[in-house]
């Protein structure tokens, strides 16, 4: 499993999935992402604990204010 965070990114064009992909994309501020996660729109396991991860690494980092 491999998880990504891009950071400054623009949604440009539509997707072109390969048969049996199922991607969504959204752009989120961090602050409607948290409440999102909060709220529980965003409830999948493995998405969660990416984030988790992400916010860790982010407050580490000195990036998470």
């Amino acid at each position: 499993m491999h998880h990504w965070l891009a950071e400054g990114c623009r949604l440009e064009a539509a997707q072109e999935l390969d048969p049996g992909e199922d991607i969504e994309v959204a752009t989120l501020t961090e602050e409607e992402l948290r409440a999102a996660v909060s709220s529980g729109e965003i409830r999948h396991a493995l998405v969660l604990t990416a984030l988790h991860r992400v916010f860790d690494l982010r407050q580490e980092l000195g990036a998470d204010a």
